[in-house]
């Protein structure tokens, strides 16, 4: 057996190889996936039966014959449970032989109750091996509390959900979260899924690229992704395959046209309304989207601007850790209460950089605020008249306009007397980046999610 195990296999493992009385050390599963392929191949192109040899591998390693039955049977099906008719909420089914996994199990946009529909109640009747989620977006993500199986997402995917889920009291989290890792190729069952780290409004967002066991077959799940963030697209496109079977493709923005605006962008336009304006600066925008923070944070500091953020949006920041801004670990970014800060008033305390009352009156700031905000900007109101003609910037998409809540906290910033501007760039990708990946991966199949029919 050993000689065998050296014959196919030269990388310096074979001294974990054990038998009879021990297991296989984890680092040599890339040895192991090795030497069970090639043992398959033989078995599963010929009538022959495993070497006798092999019968104590077998012993202590129970889950080989299945390997070699989904080595044998290893076709990959799709199935876009939902997704190919609405912006939003994909659900992606992938099958080989006997097994399944999940891509993604979020919530509708439109469905602002939380109750499981029709669809995602029969999903939560099967059996599914795993699940993988692109990013923490709701509409990805907002389901995986109710999944059995073990979900994988990235690690800081992850954090930024806990953080949500304490600030709003609700169960977000699966039972079995497991993390995955950019690049590292992972094997459940008869699916080898490799991560990819993508550009897109949801820090750590990622592709994914599914093939059996063969490598025979291949897909590519993008996500949400775009190209105008602060991550090079063009890196990634080196990263990912070429010449697989389907591209399973956001399709978002397809149909429009015009060039999009950058991140930076954004950032130089911030900057210039900034320096402009001699009254404090207000942003709504999402708490999530650390890129879009980032760009008002930098144009912010060139503005000689200090930063305000509440103390959940700081906890927010503190899970995505790095040098991403925060109260603790720059001086010119300070944290206020939320209203929810009565329900952990000691993570407040523990915040390095914090706001007096009186900070509020001072003209030099930006600050990042939500419409659960406003019994706070009417209090500084009534004292000062420092709110007149201040501006709020407007950066979340548009038709968030239409809900009603979104519409009441507009009416009452301008009855306040600040002024609303819009500067926003989509989180999705453009027509011309889609085709870009398009002709990358070179696909014999393209489905489009993530889009309108028409």
């Amino acid at each position: 057996m050993m000689d065998f195990w050296k014959k196919y296999c030269s990388c310096g493992h074979e001294s974990k190889m054990f038998f009879k009385h021990m297991r296989i050390d984890e680092s040599a599963n890339e040895c192991l996936d090795a030497l069970i392929r090639v043992t398959a191949d033989r078995i599963s192109h010929s009538s022959v039966q495993p070497c006798s040899g092999l019968e104590p591998f077998y012993e202590i390693n129970a889950d080989i014959t299945d390997y070699m039955k989904y080595y044998r049977f290893s076709a990959l099906k799709v199935k876009v449970l939902r997704g190919q008719e609405k912006i939003g909420a994909n659900i992606i089914e992938l099958a080989c032989y006997d097994q399944k996994i999940l891509l993604d199990f979020g919530r509708e946009l439109e469905n602002t109750s939380g109750e499981l529909t029709a669809i995602e109640k029969s999903i939560l009747q099967n059996e599914y091996c795993a699940a993988f989620i692109t990013h923490y977006h709701g509409d990805h993500a907002a389901n995986i509390s109710k999944l059995r199986c073990p979900v994988y997402m990235g690690k800081k995917c992850a954090e930024v959900i806990r953080v949500v889920a304490d600030y709003t009291g609700k169960n977000m989290l699966p039972i079995d979260l497991r993390a995955f890792e950019d690049g590292k190729t992972r094997r459940i069952g008869p699916f080898v899924v490799t991560p990819y780290l993508c550009d897109h409004s949801a820090y750590d967002s990622y592709m994914l690229y599914i093939k059996n066991l063969r490598g025979d077959t291949g897909i590519l799940y993008t996500g949400d992704f775009r190209a105008t963030g602060r991550k090079s697209f063009e890196q990634l496109l080196a990263r990912l395959p070429r010449n697989i079977d389907t591209l399973i493709c956001e399709g978002t923005n397809i149909g429009q046209i015009r060039p999009q605006c950058t991140e930076r962008e954004i950032e130089r336009q911030a900057f210039i309304l900034m320096q402009q304006r001699k009254k404090p600066v207000f942003v709504l925008q999402s708490s999530t989207n650390i890129d879009r923070l980032v760009s008002f944070y930098r144009a912010a500091k060139k503005a000689k601007r200090k930063f305000y953020m509440d103390d959940y949006q700081a906890q927010v920041c503190f899970s995505v850790g790095g040098r991403i801004p925060n109260p603790d670990s720059f001086d010119d970014v300070f944290a206020f209460k939320s209203p929810k800060s009565r329900k952990f008033p000691e993570r407040f305390e523990e915040i390095e950089n914090t706001l007096q009352a009186k900070d509020f009156f001072a003209l030099d700031y930006v600050m990042l605020i939500r419409n659960s905000h406003l019994p706070l900007l009417r209090k500084i109101s009534a004292r000062s008249d420092i709110l007149k003609n201040a501006v709020l910037i407007y950066s979340m998409w548009e038709g968030y306009k239409q809900n009603e809540t979104m519409q009441i906290f507009l009416k009452a910033i301008e009855d306040i007397g600040i002024q609303t501007c819009l500067l926003h760039t989509s989180g999705h990708a453009d027509e011309n980046t889609i085709n870009k990946l398009i002709r990358h991966t070179n696909a014999k199949e393209v489905v489009v999610v993530h889009t309108c029919p028409q």
